[in-house]
Order: C-alpha cells, then sequence, then structure tokens
C-alpha cells in the first residue's frame, strides 16, 4: 500500500525527503511519493523509519548516528530520504537507536547501537554496529513476530519439541513442570 507519516521530522526520521526537512513538526498525514514499489511493512524507531517494499526490499531514513539504518555513520549521518539496503525481508521492527530485520531467510539481523545488549550480540558494548548481524536465535526455531522498545528486543517463535518430548501426554509435561517455582521455570525457558 501506500506510506503516510507526520509528527516529528527531525533528523529526516520521515523520509518525507531532503526539500522537506524540517524542524517544525508535520501535522498532517504526507504521503511518501518517493518510494518505486507499494509497501507492505512499516515501523518507527526513536529517530528512525523504515519501510519493506513489495518483493522484500527494505528501505530507511532518519537518524543513523549508531549506524541504525545499517549504513556507516561516517558515511552517513542521517537520510532525510528513505534509502535502500541490501538483502531480502519480511519484517523490521525499530528501537530507540537500533532496528532487527527478519530476512527472508528466516534469520533476525541487527544493527545499530549496543550499549544495552539489544543487538542480542551475546555482549555489551558501548558501541555499535553499521553492519548487519545475524542474531543467535536456537535451531529449530521460527521466528513469528518481532518487536523492540526504546533498548531492548523480543521475538515470538515457534519450535519443534524434540520426539521424546513430544510423546509425553500435556497433562504428565504439565505435572513435570508445575512443580517447579515460576521465576525458575521462566528462567530455564
Amino acid at each position: 500500500g501506500e506510506v503516510f507519516a507526520w509528527g516529528c521530522a527531525e533528523h529526516g526520521r520521515l523520509g518525507l525527503g531532503s526539500g522537506l526537512a524540517r524542524t517544525a513538526p508535520v501535522l498532517e498525514a504526507c504521503r511518501l511519493r518517493e518510494l518505486p514499489r507499494p509497501a507492505e511493512v512499516v515501523s518507527a524507531g526513536g529517530q528512525h523509519s523504515a519501510v519493506i517494499l513489495e518483493g522484500h526490499e527494505c528501505f530507511f531514513a532518519g537518524n543513523n548516528q549508531f549506524g541504525q539504518l545499517g549504513k556507516s555513520p561516517q558515511s552517513t549521518k542521517q537520510s532525510s530520504s528513505f534509502q535502500a539496503i541490501a538483502g531480502s525481508y519480511r519484517a523490521v521492527a525499530l528501537g530507540g537507536d537500533h532496528s532487527l530485520l527478519l530476512g527472508c531467510d528466516g534469520h533476525v539481523y541487527s544493527c545499530g547501537r549496543s550499549h544495552r545488549g539489544q543487538l542480542g550480540a551475546g555482549k555489551v558494548t558501548d558501541g555499535f554496529s553499521s553492519e548487519l548481524r545475524r542474531v543467535a536465535i536456537p535451531r529449530g526455531q521460527e521466528v513469528l513476530a518481532m518487536a523492540s522498545g526504546h533498548d531492548h528486543s523480543i521475538v515470538l517463535t515457534r519450535g519443534r519439541q524434540p520426539k521424546e518430548q513430544s510423546q509425553v501426554s500435556p497433562p504428565v509435561q504439565q505435572l513435570m513442570t508445575s512443580d517447579v517455582p515460576s521465576a525458575a521455570r521462566t528462567a530455564r525457558e
């Protein structure tokens, strides 16, 4: 479909184009005319926006201080027009200064600021990554949905149970986990 944006336009986050870069808020819905095809998915982050078009191409606009647009901040500090990144994607979730993308290959990729572990890289750093990096989701898990908060990320998956567990009847499976305190069960799961 068509994409409309409004609100704070600082840092180009609305993707309205360089002729419409402004500091005053956009008070009415403005159509994004620069996109080459209809859109399927949209997402808004702290100071950046993303659109996935028909054909699974992803475009970003806005602040790129931490590489959250999937490009080096040295070459692109911000973009007031939507710019494509390489790859094929079917979902996107944007946080404060980071981005998550679900590739058509089924893998989750992240880029941007990593000071709170929000990239899922297995470590916390004061830096960032402008390069899309694959997030380690356990094998056998299909990602169904993703979301990002300001400094955190979350995915919903569906997995296949191992054969030995799938043969246990649901009441027995419930008994196996019901005697474990809920906090311990959450930590284990």
